[in-house]
């Protein structure tokens, strides 16, 4: 901040999109294979950010130069819980996701013992942002909601998955 009279920092939560890896990949993966998810009584919410967005936001910063000294959280819109999200991904994929319920106690104490409980907190924890502060300063809304940004990266990860078979 000392050196630049003129930034912007954004703070996006999980970024999903084409070509997403890591914890996002992983859940696609595992609602495609069909393996069974701990999920049908999770309550947690949170935000995510389709790439698209992202990339809009940046643009928007640039060609506008809307550089206003300030930081801003950023995110799709609503925030939705992981079964909501997993539901969503299994529609996008033509697949039934099979749920099954697990105290949240039983599986912090797994993940306690193989030292995950980051990852499990990623997964079940909540993380709430929202964008009315962008929308106030720069005008900025998402141009693609949480539905149209799943559905295009299944269409990514359903082309990747047959372009390697």
């Amino acid at each position: 901040r000392k050196n630049f009279n003129k930034y912007i920092i954004l703070r996006p939560p999980l970024i999903y999109g084409p070509h997403v890896k890591a914890n996002f990949l992983a859940l696609i993966k595992a609602i495609d294979f069909g393996l069974p998810l701990p999920f049908s009584r999770t309550k947690n919410f949170r935000s995510y950010l389709y790439v698209e967005n992202l990339v809009d936001l940046i643009l928007k910063v640039i060609d506008e130069n809307k550089f206003m000294n300030n930081y801003y959280y950023v995110c799709d819109g609503n925030a939705v819980s992981t079964k909501h999200l997993s539901d969503l991904i299994a529609k996008y994929l033509s697949k039934k996701p099979f749920y099954f319920n697990i105290n949240n106690n039983i599986l912090y104490f797994f993940a306690k013992i193989i030292q995950k409980q980051g990852l499990l907190n990623k997964v079940i924890g909540d993380f709430i942002v929202n964008n009315n502060k962008i929308k106030k300063d720069i005008g900025w809304s998402p141009k693609y909601n949480l539905k149209l940004g799943i559905k295009n990266t299944c269409f990514w990860y359903k082309t990747m998955v047959k372009m390697k078979s």
